[in-house]
């Protein structure tokens, strides 16, 4: 569900000796596990120069206090404004039954559900890989009555870490992947049910069983109906967790309060109701942007100055709500999971249609309904026959039925290809005229190109804008994307690009806390790291409850050696979100930093429960229980340890033991 990684870590403060290799950080994963360290370090960096004039007066832009699209757009639609409420599926349903039902059996309306409510489309057995094993656990999912608990245990050791799952998320048409509720914290399982393979499998981004994923704001936007974050936190909601599980009407309609007064009172139906959005009605990208939501891919999406995750309304522009960036053209894949909309519009069919007939969405697919597997091929034959009656395939027909027996035009223009995502497929949407071989479409040319732009704003014609704002959005995006792809040999040179935008954008702007973020980001890893600490420090002076500054404050602290303000504002971050492995462990590094041996061996010892997998803590521990005098505890630890990491790493582990043994 998370969907941006990084590949190589800036160090907090790490045990001091030396190490076997493999085993100073955890096995196999290292790289993940340092990725939300790095991510959450540098963000403690956030509001450098605060206080004080930008260095390049010639920069300052005064872009004014953000303004709200939802009060400042003409539009005829009354219900785009912030203060018309939503009134739930429920209400919708009351006069728009037989829509609802048809709804309700699609997948956006099957999007989430409560465990308990989740269709039944799993199995639990051995042929469905019930329990596997991988990396030195065995996984496997546990049924207690009505409840599902995912569980890891190590194959050595027989340790075992579990959690109980509280929502089921994604329509199981291709896959389903679980949250796990911990006192309004969601958190990603490391488990996923496989529906095209039928078989349980690590869940996207996994290697080992963690159950620490943090499911974000962001994340949740396109699988459930509307959450409201907790203010100051990374991935804790206020109750009720969901406005709704599935993805409701108002997604797509717009808050419902006006409508149903309207309808109410009596009022005579209009051709066009002013009280809710019927897509139908609106101009062409308009309408394309109540899909866009949620079916473009992008390389980054960015949150514009003063917005929210939610703030988007059916009949406005989404980019003044969510603003996304793509790759050159030339860069695309074809198999994206869900860059339909992209696929689509470098398609023939939309870029030569035009008018009412302009090729969108909706111009093939029912929003409401999908139609079944005896009617599939005819229902979107029919679709393609609206505009090519009169010029039909030029393939002959008896060709044609030797291809596909039922004479579907999807199955040649638009075939299923092999997803980013395990175990899954996708629908190819550039409705090619020729054959579509994913070796050819999955294209690597050199990126950035010289004199090419690294990110360009979609839909394309936004790169037309000049607009202050547009530049701080490219900023962020390419931050996010450095962040996506860190260690590459780019990185360093997609910071330099973003920095001078950023510059622009807190000068223009000083209270643009993201802004701010992405700067000290660009800072770090153009190599400025003696001012990460300044800006942490400074943030949290501001906004001195912040998850993520108190975390990167404490690794920045960690890494210039400060062990006494690293360990203190590590505490603070457990206080603010105990679930976090990331922060006990940079905690537990300060304190062995301090020679504080029994409070770190406890710090550890938490982390192992949250991530058995975690080697730094078990190294710490093993070193914890040796200086105790206490060996036999000490080589328990080993043969967890030795049991997690690789075969060839095995004889530099025990070297490592006997060298701390003797310490």
């Amino acid at each position: 569900m998370s969907r941006r990684k990084s590949k190589k870590p800036i160090p907090a403060a790490s045990v001091p000796q030396k190490a076997a290799p493999g085993f100073s950080a955890k096995p196999r994963y290292r790289r993940v596990a340092i990725l939300l360290a790095v991510l959450f370090c540098l963000t403690g960096v956030a509001v450098y120069r605060w206080t004080r004039p930008d260095d390049q007066s010639s920069l300052e832009q005064e872009l004014g206090p953000p303004e709200d699209p939802r009060l400042t757009i003409e539009t005829q639609f009354l219900n785009v404004k912030p203060d018309v409420q939503y009134v739930g599926t429920e209400t919708c349903a009351g006069c728009h039954e037989s829509i609802a039902k048809r709804y309700s059996a699609h997948p956006m309306g099957r999007s989430l559900a409560p465990i308990g409510e989740a269709s039944a489309i799993e199995r639990y057995d051995r042929a469905a890989r019930d329990p596997f094993e991988a990396n030195g656990f065995s996984l496997s999912v546990l049924r207690r009555g009505d409840k599902i608990v995912h569980n890891a245990t190590t194959l050595v050791g027989g340790v075992e870490t579990q959690a109980e799952i509280a929502y089921a998320i994604g329509s199981g048409r291709r896959a389903r992947s679980y949250l796990i509720d911990q006192q309004g914290y969601l958190i990603q399982s490391p488990l996923t049910w496989y529906s095209l393979k039928g078989a349980w499998d690590y869940s996207p981004g996994f290697e080992e069983p963690y159950f620490t994923r943090a499911i974000t704001p962001a994340c949740l936007f396109c699988h459930a109906n509307r959450v409201e974050p907790e203010p100051r936190t990374a991935n804790r909601f206020v109750p009720p967790i969901f406005r709704g599980h599935a993805i409701g009407c108002e997604r797509c309609h717009g808050p419902g309060e006006l409508h149903v007064q309207r309808h109410r009172a009596g009022a005579t139906p209009a051709e066009v109701d002013p009280t809710i959005v019927n897509p139908r009605h609106l101009e062409h990208s308009l309408r394309e942007d109540v899909c866009r939501q949620c079916h473009v891919e992008g390389a980054a999406r960015i949150l514009p100055r003063g917005r929210e995750q939610f703030d988007f309304r059916p009949g406005l522009p989404l980019h003044r709500f969510l603003a996304d960036f793509n790759l050159p053209e030339e860069q695309h894949l074809a198999n994206q999971f869900a860059g339909s909309t992209e696929q689509m519009m470098a398609s023939r069919c939309y870029q030569q249609s035009s008018g009412a007939n302009k090729l969108g969405c909706i111009s093939c697919h029912d929003p409401h309904a999908v139609p079944g597997k005896e009617n599939r091929v005819a229902f979107y034959r029919n679709r393609c026959l609206k505009c090519h009656e009169q010029h039909p395939c030029s393939l002959a027909v008896a060709a044609r039925l030797a291809q596909s027996p039922n004479d579907s035009c999807i199955q040649c223009h638009m075939p299923n290809l092999k997803s980013t995502i395990p175990h899954t497929s996708v629908t190819y949407h550039g409705v090619s005229r020729h054959e579509v071989r994913p070796a050819a479409a999955a294209k690597t040319t050199q990126w950035p190109r010289p004199g090419q732009p690294a990110l360009e704003p979609f839909p394309p014609e936004l790169a037309q804008l000049h607009d202050p704002d547009q530049d701080r959005n490219l900023g962020l995006a390419l931050i996010e994307v450095v962040t996506k792809h860190w260690g590459k040999p780019e990185v360093s040179q997609l910071a330099g690009l973003a920095l001078p935008l950023l510059q622009k954008a807190t000068a223009g702007d000083r209270r643009d806390v993201p802004a701010w973020e992405a700067k000290t980001k660009a800072l770090a890893w153009l190599g400025r790291f003696d001012e990460a600490l300044q800006a942490g420090t400074a943030a949290l002076a501001l906004d001195p409850e912040r998850e993520t500054l108190l975390f990167g404050t404490a690794s920045v602290a960690a890494k210039l050696g400060r062990t006494a303000d690293a360990a203190a504002y590590a505490k603070r971050a457990v206080e603010r979100n105990p679930w976090m492995w990331q922060y006990r462990q940079v905690l537990a590094e300060a304190l062995v930093q301090q020679g504080q041996w029994a409070q770190a061996a406890e710090a550890c010892r938490e982390v192992l429960k949250l991530y058995p997998g975690n080697g730094t803590c078990r190294q710490i521990l093993i070193r914890s229980y040796l200086r105790e005098g206490n060996r036999a505890r000490a080589r328990a630890e080993l043969d967890i340890a030795l049991g997690l990491v690789p075969a060839h790493q095995r004889d530099d582990v025990r070297r490592w033991f006997e060298q701390a043994s003797r310490e």
